[in-house]
């Protein structure tokens, strides 16, 4: 059945709701859990039940039909679709775009984006061939020789360390002239584009993704897109007092794609929700959570911020790259060396990175949801299920291989913000919460989830002896 969200009621008798359990699955099992752990009280029918084992059941590796948490901030479209504007007039003109706005008191003079994005391919490719014509160089010269170069060095030493310190200076000096106040959560960072430049960039990316995605929305008057639309007003009204919100022109986009769980917004404003992702959200509490954390991006401006900053690697990189085919000496060591740098320059410094702004995404994207109303409580619950698929992913990562934090410690850190969000939502003079937390439910269902994974495996282990047990006979 194709439905926009998973269907939540409660049961009174777990054991007439047996004929909904399809045959692949260990019935059995499943009522030996329901005493257990109190299926009865837990608030969900056993359907629910089902389509949460349904996602941790998945073993496919095809990025399409994994579920992602979060998606990267996309980029700025061609195309623009009248039907979905949320009552703003607007003209798509970039001049016209008032949400990319400096907060510099003064102007400030950028290096054009588009030289940078074409000098820096030739910048690496240069360093290798010039650190390795150096190394050859070097080796050409004969012992006698080279002692002469290295004496007319020290002779310099106070040059070369002139042209260091002023090396040092001038990158301190261009990092602190693009710092900016990140609006909102008044974070210090570095920025080397406007607004305008940043929109160049990405325009090509933009007609990409639109292209891909146009021959796939929803009508206007779908009641999908009525659900995403209402929710997205809860959220841009109930924090109309932010100047980044005001300022910022919304539209929705629904796209149908039942296997990609996913919703993103790009820098302009557009909101590109998949179907996929309406049948994970139980109700508009967890999906105003997720779209709150993808409307943060575009407020915070985060995709302008992790291009800046890997701008700012690529200039460190092309400099170690030089060193690196210098001091190699031979080329098979070099791109070995440089290749686990690079790892490293990931591991350590861009990934590490990228899920700092998602915690403060997640950050922003609570407090969004709690000013405009809804149930905050309902954010840890998702991102509860959100774990559960994690856990039966056999290509599951560690997080230090991710961009994105793990779905537990997004929950963690969501427990941990609650108490100020709800008081946030007290403060907005909301309606009361409801007394039963949905997160106790939830603890509930992933228990029972998590004990018939385990009789799963178990059978499946148990299987395995029973079979090899011939072979160790035989032998």
């Amino acid at each position: 059945m194709h439905s926009s969200h998973i269907t939540r009621t409660l049961c009174s008798s777990c054991l007439r709701c047996q004929s909904t359990i399809k045959k692949s699955f260990d019935t059995a099992t499943f009522k030996r859990l329901q005493p257990l752990h109190g299926y009865n009280q837990s608030g969900y029918s056993a359907q629910s039940f089902l389509s949460i084992l349904q996602i941790t059941n998945r073993r496919s590796t095809n990025v399409s039909s994994r579920i992602v948490p979060t998606l990267q901030t996309f980029f700025k479209p061609s195309i623009y679709h009248p039907s979905f504007n949320l009552g703003y007039r607007q003209s798509w003109k970039i001049s016209n775009l008032r949400a990319y706005r400096s907060f510099h008191t003064s102007p400030r003079r950028n290096v054009p984006p588009f030289l940078w994005l074409f000098i820096k391919p030739i910048a690496k490719v240069g360093a290798i061939l010039t650190g390795r014509g150096a190394r050859k160089w070097w080796k050409s010269q004969t012992r006698d020789r080279k002692f002469f170069i290295l004496g007319k060095a020290l002779e310099r030493w106070h040059l070369i360390l002139f042209g260091g310190i002023s090396c040092i200076i001038t990158a301190v000096v261009y990092y602190r002239v693009h710092q900016e106040v990140s609006p909102i959560t008044g974070r210090q960072r570095f920025i080397a584009f406007t607004p305008s430049q940043f929109l160049k960039i990405i325009q090509a990316e933009a007609d990409m993704y639109t292209e891909q995605y146009n021959d796939k929305l929803l009508p206007a008057d779908h009641r999908l897109v009525e659900y995403v639309k209402n929710i997205t007003m809860r959220l841009v009204h109930g924090n109309k007092e932010l100047k980044e919100m005001s300022n910022q022109q919304w539209t929705i986009a629904v796209v149908d794609d039942v296997t990609t769980k996913n919703a993103f917004v790009l820098p302009t404003g557009h909101i590109f929700v998949f179907t996929g992702i309406l049948n994970v959200a139980d109700n508009e509490d967890q999906l105003a959570i997720v779209i709150g954390h993808e409307m943060s991006h575009a407020l915070l401006s985060h995709a302008a911020e992790q291009l800046s900053f890997a701008q700012l690697i690529d200039i460190f990189v092309i400099a170690v790259m030089a060193a690196i085919w210098t001091i190699m000496p031979t080329d098979g060591l070099a791109v070995v060396t440089q290749w686990f740098y690079n790892k490293c320059i990931q591991l350590m410094l861009t990934m590490p990175y990228s899920r700092k702004l998602e915690q403060e995404a997640d950050k922003v994207g609570l407090r969004l949801a709690a000013k405009a109303c809804f149930d905050v409580r309902e954010g840890s619950v998702f991102w509860t299920k959100m774990k559960l698929a994690e856990t039966g992913e056999q290509t599951s990562m560690p997080e230090w291989l991710s961009t994105h934090p793990l779905s537990d410690k997004r929950v963690e850190h969501l427990n941990f913000l609650m108490a100020d969000a709800i008081a946030l939502r007290e403060e907005a003079k909301c309606p009361r919460l409801k007394s039963n937390d949905p997160r106790e439910t939830i603890k509930v269902m992933s228990k029972m989830v998590d004990d018939f994974n385990l009789a799963r495996k178990t059978r499946q282990n148990l299987r395995q002896v029973h079979h090899a047990q011939p072979q160790d006979r035989a032998i």
